[in-house]
């Protein structure tokens, strides 16, 4: 699975290019589709627990969670594309 090296985002001499993110963000979007039209009912109850998340217990809560930052993120990036084209 995929494991997060969050010092080497801010640091990597050779990030990947516009396209290359893009296409890294659009797959990741379609495997997140694709998993949350997978679940069933009793999934999103079922028990999630995870390193820094103490006021979450289901699995719905985190992906809510998720959905939420994601969509901050979303709009700083259009944000910044605004203020680009200034």
């Amino acid at each position: 699975g995929y494991v997060r090296d969050r010092e080497r985002e801010f640091t990597d001499s050779q990030p990947p290019s516009k396209e290359e993110a893009l296409a890294r963000l659009a797959a990741t979007v379609e495997m997140v589709a694709q998993t949350v039209e997978a679940q069933s009912e009793a999934d999103w109850s079922a028990h999630y627990e995870a390193v820094g998340v103490n006021d979450l217990s289901d699995r719905f809560s985190i992906t809510l969670r998720c959905a939420a930052h994601f969509f901050h993120h979303i709009g700083q990036m259009i944000y910044l594309v605004q203020e680009h084209a200034r």
